[in-house]
């Protein structure tokens, strides 16, 4: 499994654990006088008890904010000093991921580490380079909705994985109507729908968005819960409460097509407020080719004689073909120093290519 992988089943992990947690305010002294003092009475100790929500567990990561003549050190995948990588621009409220800290791409120990970044990263989406040799990623914005979340120290982080459609700011019985076009305790049949590739008890397989084994009479919200708890996706057939016994589909369709969240993203991108965290990222996917392709390319030139670094043309290209990987080029930087012979300097990137992995 991906790293990122891992982390998304952390964070899902970490929100359902945390709705087993209370939080409750009590021990009125006046109450409590006369009483042993390692006791405890739910019933005479606590006046307010509040059940934690999944809606109410935020991430957060370190808060590192960009300033004149700050060292970042760029993105790798085996970087131990990750509180050098991403910067904060408070002016903004975006972070930016550190890609390259010079204009050459060089990773020598006499150059990482020792330039100072002069120009504070300002772009709102994608990948761009900077006067100082700095190129940055606008990494994410922070919601509007998270702003009082900010700390001294910290900044609220959001996942893709969060974004749903369902209405958050009504009652429950608007919820509801909206849902399913129904009212709260409307009768219908529930369909739940696999999101992903699944395998039963005996090894039998069933694809992403076919229908599960769950399709019963019952009334929209409790279709909406059962939902949640199984991670499926379901269809509301109201007024539909009788049913064919399993494998049979009607009244549910056998199968719909279930969308990644960033295809869902898009498809309610007009609703989303214009700063929001969803559409930072929505907009970074549409600008980019693929999640798989190659973003910073550097090269170590330490210990070279100049007869190792001079080559007979300028500027050659050099192609990285993997077992899955394909299409990325990059480039030398060469300086003429004499007739045909020229100096490799740098390196840069050309095109990314896609399906690499690390």
């Amino acid at each position: 499994m991906a790293i990122s992988d891992l982390n998304k089943e952390y964070l899902k992990f970490t929100k359902q654990e945390a709705t087993k947690w209370h939080f409750y305010l009590g021990g009125d002294p006046a109450v409590r006088e006369g009483t042993n003092p390692d006791t405890f009475d739910w019933g005479t100790d606590v006046n307010v008890l509040y059940r934690i929500r999944e809606n109410d567990v935020n991430f957060v990561t370190n808060r590192n904010d960009w300033s004149e003549n700050i060292v970042a050190i760029p993105w790798n995948p085996t970087a131990t000093e990750t509180d050098k990588i991403i910067y904060f621009n408070r002016v903004n409220n975006i972070a930016y991921l550190c890609v390259s800290d010079n204009a050459n791409n060089r990773s020598d120990s006499t150059i990482r580490g020792k330039n100072k970044s002069k120009n504070i990263p300002s772009h709102k989406n994608g990948l761009q380079s900077y006067s100082d040799g700095y190129s940055w990623y606008a990494l994410f914005t922070i919601d509007p909705e998270q702003f009082d979340l900010i700390t001294p120290n910290k900044i609220p982080v959001k996942s893709i994985d969060d974004f749903s459609t369902e209405p958050t700011s009504t009652s429950t019985v608007q919820k509801y109507s909206q849902l399913c076009g129904t009212g709260y305790t409307a009768q219908g049949t529930c369909c739940l729908y696999n999101k992903e590739e699944t395998k039963d008890a005996i090894g039998m397989t069933f694809a992403k968005g076919s229908l599960s084994y769950v399709k019963l009479p019952t009334t929209c919200y409790r279709c909406n819960e059962l939902a949640k708890k199984l991670n499926c996706e379901y269809v509301f057939k109201t007024g539909i409460t009788s049913s064919s016994m399993y494998p049979v589909c009607t009244p549910c369709d056998c199968s719909i097509t279930i969308d990644d969240k960033i295809t869902t993203i898009g498809k309610n991108i007009e609703s989303l407020n214009y700063s929001s965290f969803y559409r930072h990222i929505y907009a970074n996917y549409e600008g980019w080719e693929d999640v798989s392709e190659i973003i910073s390319v550097f090269i170590n030139l330490e210990g070279l004689s100049d007869s190792q670094l001079t080559l007979g043309s300028a500027n050659p290209k050099v192609t990285f073909d993997t077992i899955t990987g394909s299409g990325a080029e990059a480039q030398l930087i060469t300086q003429e120093v004499a007739r045909n012979q020229h100096k490799v300097i740098g390196i840069r990137l050309l095109s990314r290519g896609k399906n690499y992995s690390i």
